[in-house]
């Protein structure tokens, strides 16, 4: 995607990406446009995006790559972290993903507890395609919980068939509070609805950074 406005569009609508941006009633005029992109090449925003698609460390705080472009990359082009390429890494996830999903039969509902970035990016997936036509649900119903609410908690979990639900506990540092007070009081009425152990084991899923904490919260 290149910084350049279409300023000679009268519709100021830009596309790019199979995206198409309709600017029309966001009050900003052609000198406002130019003026932003100016901004942008100044920042060097085209040399981020090129260092975040090629593996490199932007985030400065942590100083490590943010790979979110890697998860996306289907075509498989290598991406290059420190001269290592971690497509294998990913492809090996995606897979492991889809087996996992094969083997839902009989779920009915899927509990993702997490907050913020862990909560956002699966809600809007969901939300956004719940209306797209031929898209098999399996019946499995999603319920999200990001709130340390005991209402929201209680909702779900009335609706929820405990001996058919599946968990998934989003976390990249697995040390969120709000997430594990939640865990917890899931994996309670999993207990107090009859389930032995070995199912509770079977019924939770860590998505995160640091696996030990996962381990160590009770994770298999």
């Amino acid at each position: 995607m290149s910084l350049n406005p279409a300023s000679e569009n009268p519709q100021s609508v830009f596309r790019a990406a199979d995206i198409v941006l309709d600017s029309a009633y966001q009050g900003i005029d052609t000198k406002g446009r130019q003026s932003l992109f100016a901004k942008a090449r100044s920042a060097k925003v085209e040399q981020f995006i090129a260092d975040l698609f090629a593996g490199k460390h932007v985030n400065d705080s942590e100083d490590r790559p943010a790979l979110h472009s890697a998860l996306r990359n289907l075509d498989q082009k290598p991406v290059l972290v420190d001269g290592k390429d971690v497509m294998p890494a990913v492809a090996d996830v995606w897979h492991r993903i889809e087996a996992l999903c094969n083997k839902w039969v009989g779920v009915t509902d899927v509990i993702h507890i997490g907050i913020g970035g862990s909560d956002f990016g699966p809600r809007l997936a969901i939300e956004a395609l719940a209306h797209v036509p031929d898209i098999e649900s399996r019946g499995m119903r999603m319920h999200f919980l990001a709130n340390i609410d005991t209402a929201e908690l209680g909702r779900i979990l009335q609706r929820a068939l405990p001996h058919s639900t599946r968990v998934i506990i989003v976390s990249k540092s697995f040390t969120t509070l709000e997430t594990t007070k939640n865990a917890k009081a899931v994996v309670r009425w999993l207990k107090d609805s009859g389930r032995t152990e070995s199912q509770i084991n079977s019924a939770l899923f860590a998505v995160t950074a640091y696996v030990p904490a996962a381990k160590a919260f009770g994770l298999k």
